[in-house]
Formats: C-alpha cells, sequence, structure tokens
C-alpha cells in the first residue's frame, strides 16, 4: 500500500471547516485499521478517535508493527497531516473494551520478563462485620503480600506479609465502634457458607479475627529449592504451565473452573471465565509471564458482555481503564466486579468487587509491583 496515495484519497474531499477534518481524521484511523487488519497484526477496532501530537510514539510502534512497505518519506507524510489536523486534542484511544483489551494486550507483551526474580506485591482489602447482632458494624481490613518468584533453581525465593490494621468504612461504622469501647480486637460476624474444592463440600472454615493495629514489620520467609521449592503444595492453578494462545488458555480455565477451582458452582462458561481471568491477573500462584498476561486480555476482549467503563482511578490513586462484566447466571454468579489496567503498559492495576451494580465497593486486590527484579528483600 502506498500510505501518500491513502492520505490523499481520505483527505482529497476535506474542506478547511472543523467538521470536514473531524471526519476525515476517522476515515484515516478506520484505513489505517483496515491495512494493519488484513496485514494479520491488528484488529479492526481503531474507532473515531482523536490522536494528537504527544502520540508519535504509539503510531511509530502501530506502523512498525504491521507489514506495511512503509519508507520513511511515506510515513512521515502520512504522519505529518494527522498531526496537523488534530494537534492539542486529548487522545482517548480506542473507545470499545476489544479495543482496550487488545492494546493492553499488545503493551504486556512487549514487557521484559528477564529478571533474577518475579517480584509480585499485591495488596488486598475487604469488608468484613463485626460487633454484636443487634449493633453490628463493618471494618476495611487491609495486609499486604509479596513473593520474590527464583527464575534459577540455585536461587531461594521470598514471601512477605503484613497486616495493615482495620478501619471503619463510613462515619456510622465509626460511631458504632466507639460505643463499644473502640477494641483493638475483634472477630468477624461471619456466615459460614459452602465452600468447595475438586466438586466436593468442604468442612466449615473459622470466623476471621481482625486486628485494628497494623502489623510493625512484614514477615519475611526464605524460600529454599527454587521455584520447584517455592510452589511444593502444588497450586490448583499454575500459571507457569498456562498457555499463551488465547483458546487454549479458555478451555484450560474452563476445565479449572469445572472442577471447583474457584470454591464453589458457577454458571455459565462467561462467568466462569471473567472469574478465572481475576484469579490469573491478581492472584497468580507463580510468575506470571507477559505473554500469558496478554492471553488473558485477549480471552477477555472475546468474551460476552465485557464492557469497558472509561477512565477510572484505582483504589490506590493510579490512572486506568476499568472493564465490567455483571455475571449473568441464575443466583447472579460471582456477583459484580470490575477489572481497572493500563492498556499503555499492559500492566493490571485492580480488581473491585462491589455488592450490587451501582452499589457499594465490598473489597479489592490492587496489583503494587508486577515484573522482573535482581534484587531480593532487604531483609535476606
Amino acid at each position: 500500500m502506498d500510505e501518500l496515495k491513502l492520505v490523499e484519497r481520505v483527505f482529497a474531499e476535506a474542506d478547511p471547516t472543523p467538521e470536514a477534518a473531524a471526519a476525515g481524521r476517522a476515515r484515516f484511523l478506520r484505513h489505517m485499521s483496515d491495512a494493519s487488519e488484513r496485514a494479520g497484526r491488528l484488529p479492526r477496532h481503531v474507532d473515531d478517535v482523536p490522536v494528537p501530537t504527544g502520540r508519535v510514539p504509539h503510531l511509530l510502534r502501530l506502523a512498525r508493527r504491521s507489514r506495511w512497505p512503509v519508507g520513511g518519506l511515506a510515513l512521515a507524510a502520512a504522519l505529518a497531516v494527522v498531526f496537523t489536523l488534530v494537534a492539542g486534542i486529548p487522545f482517548a484511544g480506542p473507545a470499545d473494551a476489544r479495543g482496550l483489551l487488545l492494546t493492553a494486550a499488545e503493551s504486556s507483551e512487549a514487557r521484559s520478563a528477564q529478571g533474577r526474580f518475579t517480584h509480585y506485591e499485591v495488596e488486598t482489602a475487604g469488608i468484613t462485620e463485626v460487633g454484636t447482632p443487634d449493633r453490628p458494624y463493618r471494618m476495611l481490613v487491609r495486609r499486604i503480600d509479596a513473593r520474590w518468584y527464583p527464575s534459577s533453581s540455585d536461587d531461594p525465593g521470598w514471601y512477605s506479609s503484613r497486616k495493615l490494621g482495620a478501619q471503619p468504612v463510613t462515619d456510622a461504622d465509626a460511631e458504632v465502634w466507639r460505643a463499644a469501647g473502640s477494641p483493638q480486637q475483634l472477630e468477624s460476624r461471619c456466615q459460614r457458607g459452602r465452600v468447595y474444592k475438586d466438586g466436593e463440600l468442604m468442612p466449615p472454615r473459622p470466623c476471621a479475627k481482625v486486628d485494628v493495629r497494623p502489623q510493625e514489620q512484614a514477615e519475611v520467609i526464605k524460600m529454599t529449592g527454587g521455584l520447584e521449592g517455592f510452589l511444593k503444595s502444588h497450586p490448583d492453578l499454575d500459571v507457569r504451565t498456562l498457555p499463551d494462545d488465547p483458546a487454549l488458555l479458555r478451555e484450560r480455565l474452563l476445565t479449572w473452573t469445572r472442577g471447583g477451582g474457584l470454591g464453589g458452582p458457577v454458571e455459565g462458561d462467561a462467568d466462569q471465565l471473567w472469574a478465572a481471568a481475576g484469579v490469573v491477573l491478581f492472584q497468580p500462584e507463580g510468575p506470571l509471564s507477559p505473554t500469558v498476561r496478554a492471553a488473558v486480555y485477549r480471552m477477555l476482549a472475546d468474551l460476552p458482555g465485557v464492557q469497558s467503563l472509561g477512565r477510572a482511578t484505582d483504589p490506590k490513586g493510579r490512572q486506568g481503564q476499568a472493564f465490567t462484566r455483571t455475571a449473568d447466571g441464575p443466583d447472579g454468579g460471582m456477583g459484580t466486579s470490575r477489572i481497572i489496567l493500563d492498556p499503555e503498559t499492559g500492566q493490571s492495576l485492580a480488581l473491585e468487587s462491589y455488592e450490587r451494580p451501582g452499589g457499594p465497593r465490598t473489597g479489592y486486590t490492587a496489583v503494587l509491583t508486577s515484573g522482573p527484579t535482581d534484587t531480593p528483600p532487604t531483609a535476606s
């Protein structure tokens, strides 16, 4: 394809009005997407979205990844037309969920996977009900867990955890807690629900203890025997063995979920895959490779019912794109949750759970660190 002729054809009928310029820009982006799709590299999901001067590196990446016979002068001329028309307009990226997820997949594949360790650090938070039956209140309980998975069998690994304490969820909860004497040690008023493993009902677990005060120092445990020694408990879902082909990954995850991997029955393949993706992205057992993360994104891109919520701020104040899928099983499946990720870097940021669509947030998992490192924990 001759890009100069493409640009000439796209903008040939444009007049100087802003409306015509916007229409020409949209046609140009669609032609770019069509050409890339025919080359077998990019899907047709570049919508009518403005592209500013600040997006030059991203456009160059798209051109390099396609199989266009692009010469330096042709590419420069084509991009110059775009920059002239849209300079100063904020770029939003693909507007649809599928386009954003496919962009995140490509970004994830570009990330490095080389390092002495794979460092994974996550903060989890959940709301638990405490108090008495006649005076209940809710507390937000948080903790941080970190792992250093070794790349070599000659290196040890490390695991650390630190409880961040608990605090009342709302002012009303705080009032009840203070009226109860502001206790520092609490026990959750849990419902001993049904827990399944490998399709069998497990014995009920005891209710959780809640400590309001944060733990002063993290507990650091050294794990010997390389990665195999680290994972000697044989996790139900070892992410090291997951395929990076989306179709094969889908079948593997369905096999796991149908065997009780989610801790209970979940109706519907789409419900199961959405929930399993949350486990792989935010609570993986083992080092999650950039290519497998990309496969999860591509699987979600083809999952029915996944919607983009636009830009969002995660629980740690980071900006990303939010996606949701309300479970459609007869009992609501796993409920309502949303995933926040950064399509530009391919990084998974947070998984949030909600009581109901548009209702209060009941918990979250925020990935603080995920990637290769050569540095073990300082406590080692």
